[in-house]
């Protein structure tokens, strides 16, 4: 009766009685390590061996180091990042446009359309102002900007 409790170890082949019921399969934590690590070697052979068969037997070919699928994955996957990144940094952390200089610019100035003082109001009773973009007066009732 007493065998039919004991266990066999899968490193050493002793037979020994188990303390964990149905998960241990060694019979100590060295032949456990040592399973292991034989198991790790024959991996690292097999792979060893693998790889030289394939240098050895197959020629080298000669392929293309980029092809237009990489290519296009890599412009979407900078384009998304881009986004991204767009969309969560603050609009006062992003770099300057050529567009926010020229706002600026205008700001400066003082806008697109400047009053001309020393015109009077016409019939109407509208004020002359310059316009800088298209260099022409123009007559208006409020304040341009």
């Amino acid at each position: 009766m007493q065998n039919s409790h004991n266990y066999t170890c899968n490193y050493c082949f002793k037979e020994y009685k188990p303390t964990k019921r149905g998960r241990q399969k060694f019979c100590t934590t060295s032949c456990r390590v040592a399973h292991f690590n034989a198991k790790k070697k024959i991996k690292q052979l097999q792979t060893i061996e693998k790889t030289s068969k394939e240098t050895i037997t197959e020629p080298q070919k000669d392929t293309p180091k980029v092809n237009l699928p990489d290519i296009t994955n890599a412009a979407i996957g900078h384009a998304a990042s881009s986004a991204i990144i767009s969309f969560f940094t603050p609009k006062n952390k992003k770099p300057v446009t050529k567009q926010d200089l020229d706002n600026l610019k205008t700001t400066i100035q003082g806008g697109r359309y400047r009053p001309v003082l020393n015109c009077p109001q016409n019939d109407k009773g509208e004020t002359a102002y310059f316009d800088l973009e298209r260099n022409e007066v123009i007559f208006s009732f409020n304040k341009l900007v």
